[in-house]
C-alpha cells in the first residue's frame, strides 16, 4: 500500500532535501526504494544492467518524454527485450549498448545462468547464483566511453546492478562521477576470500569523489549459508 502511494506521488515531489530525506528514510527499512522516488521528470538516466522490461517501462514513465535513458546490458536477449519495451513508450530519447560495463575496454568471460537475473561477468566475486549453464566471451567497455559515444556528459541518476562487477563499472566512470547527481549501486555481492560485502568497497570508492553514501537495509534470506542479502549503496553529491 505504502509502495503504491510512493510510486503514484514521488515524481510530483521536487528534487531537494525533502525527497532525499524520504529516500534515506525508506532505505533505512528496505533494501531498495521505488525508482519513481529515485528519479525526476526530465532526468538523464544511465541504467547499467536491466533484464526486466517491466522495470524499464516504469523508469521511462517516471522520467517522461523530456527525459533520456541509456541502457547498458551484456545480454543479447535482454537488449532485444528492452528495445521492444521502449517502442512507443513515453521516453523517446533512448540509447542501447550491448556490452558489459568494466573499468577498461576489452573482452571478459560471461557466466550464463538458468536465471537471467544471475548471469554475470566472471569477476571472481561471490554471488548467490542459480546454476551456471554455459560461458561465452563478451565485449566490455567503460561507462565513460559509452556515455561519450551517446553524447552524455552529465547524469542525473545512474543505477548499476551487474552481479559483482559494480565496483569495476563504477571505476570505469572516471571523472564522470563528478558530473553525476545520484547513484544506486548493487552491493550484495561478497568478496570470495574475506566474505566482506561489496557495499563497503563501493561506498569507499564513492566517498573518494566526495559523494555522500548510505547503505540500504539488508534484504530477504537467500539460504542458510548466505543468510540475508546485503544492502545496496545510495550515493548523492554533496551540496
Amino acid at each position: 500500500m505504502i509502495g503504491k502511494l510512493i510510486r503514484a506521488t514521488a515524481t510530483a515531489i521536487p528534487e531537494g532535501g525533502l525527497k532525499n530525506f524520504l529516500r534515506k528514510t525508506i532505505l533505512s527499512y528496505r533494501i531498495a526504494a521505488p525508482r519513481e522516488l529515485m528519479v525526476n521528470k526530465g532526468d538523464t538516466v544511465v541504467q547499467v544492467g536491466m533484464w526486466r522490461p517491466v522495470a524499464a517501462k516504469s523508469l521511462a514513465k517516471a522520467i517522461g518524454p523530456k527525459g533520456r535513458i541509456m541502457f547498458v546490458e551484456v545480454s543479447d536477449k535482454a537488449i532485444d527485450d528492452l528495445k521492444k519495451a521502449m517502442e512507443n513508450g513515453p521516453c523517446k530519447n533512448v540509447s542501447f549498448f550491448n556490452r558489459g560495463a568494466w573499468d577498461s575496454p576489452g573482452e571478459l568471460e560471461l557466466l550464463v545462468e538458468d536465471d537471467p537475473a544471475a548471469t554475470r561477468l566472471d569477476t571472481g566475486k561471490l554471488h548467490p547464483g542459480h546454476g551456471q549453464t554455459s560461458t561465452k566471451k563478451v565485449a566490455v567497455d567503460t561507462i565513460a566511453n559509452m556515455c561519450a559515444e551517446a553524447g552524455i556528459d552529465k547524469i542525473d541518476y545512474i543505477e548499476i546492478t551487474v552481479n559483482g562487477a559494480e565496483l569495476h563499472a563504477l571505476r570505469g566512470m572516471g571523472d564522470l562521477i563528478k558530473s553525476t547527481k545520484r547513484f544506486w549501486i548493487a552491493g550484495l555481492t561478497r568478496d570470495a576470500e574475506t566474505g566482506q560485502p561489496m557495499n563497503v568497497d563501493i561506498s569507499e570508492e564513492l566517498q573518494k569523489w566526495n559523494v555522500n553514501t548510505k547503505v540500504s537495509s539488508s534484504g530477504k534470506k537467500v539460504d542458510d549459508q548466505w543468510g540475508k542479502l546485503d544492502g545496496h549503496v545510495y550515493g548523492w553529491q554533496r551540496v
